[in-house]
């Protein structure tokens, strides 16, 4: 019984996770709530935005504790980038660059890194 409860717990806190099934997923944590209250800090909640989902959660929902204001961003998940404002890519997502298709659509505007994690936002040109 410890080994089946011992070795699963050492691989989720030693591990870099992706996801909020296993403890590695902390460290991405305060990039995320950076990267929200940097949008929050430049006004973009009249901007459309497109992310994978760890950051959709943390952009929409101002109860999620990444916010310093009670609203949240109109944000939705990548791939769709159909009248797409602002594109958001970080380390815990599929998409860890922007396809070369929207390179000359897009401008990366500011780069955040904590550690090994990473994100990108990139606003349509």
């Amino acid at each position: 019984m410890t080994v089946m409860i011992t070795v699963p717990l050492f691989f989720s806190i030693t591990k870099k996770g992706k996801t909020d099934i296993d403890f590695g997923y902390a460290s991405y944590l305060p990039l995320h709530k950076e990267m929200v209250v940097f949008c929050e800090q430049q006004n973009w909640y009249d901007k459309k935005f497109a992310a994978e989902f760890n950051m959709v959660l943390a952009m929409r929902d101002p109860f999620t504790g990444y916010h310093i204001s009670s609203k949240g961003f109109k944000t939705t998940h990548l791939p769709n980038l159909e009248n797409i404002d602002i594109v958001i890519l970080d380390s815990t997502g599929e998409w860890t660059k922007l396809p070369e298709n929207l390179k000359d659509k897009f401008s990366l505007i500011k780069r955040f890194e904590n550690k090994n994690d990473w994100g990108e936002i990139y606003i349509r040109k």
